[in-house]
């Protein structure tokens, strides 16, 4: 289930084209979500807004099943010792270099996340 979201005070007016022309983050992926057959869609929790804005878009193109056939999953973020947000430009380990590493998923959770 898709928690209800206010779409307008979350992101406002939002971007569909790019400057280039290209598709924007939320209609490239609604669009690769539905070409893709997409059915379970898993993000983080900071994403909750880009949900709503996907969802709004569907309807208005006339994708009515997107909702009721898709499962919406929004987990808590990763954060480092001090609590901020992970992020690879700021220095977070990749899930890659974590198997590249030869992490097992169980150890994950004692991973260092932060790069030195």
């Amino acid at each position: 289930p898709v928690p209800e979201i206010a779409l307008k005070q979350t992101m406002g007016d939002f971007v569909i084209r790019k400057k280039d022309a290209s598709a924007a983050y939320q209609i490239a992926s609604l669009v690769d979500d539905l070409d893709y057959g997409i059915n379970t869609i898993v993000r983080g929790e900071d994403l909750l807004g880009s949900t709503a804005a996907q969802l709004y878009l569907a309807e208005l193109l006339g994708f009515l099943h997107f909702r009721r056939e898709h499962t919406y999953y929004h987990h808590p973020l990763l954060s480092d010792g001090k609590g901020g947000k992970l992020s690879k430009t700021v220095g977070a380990a990749s899930l890659k270099a974590m198997r590249e590493a030869g992490l097992p998923p169980p150890g994950l959770a004692n991973f260092p996340f932060a790069r030195p």
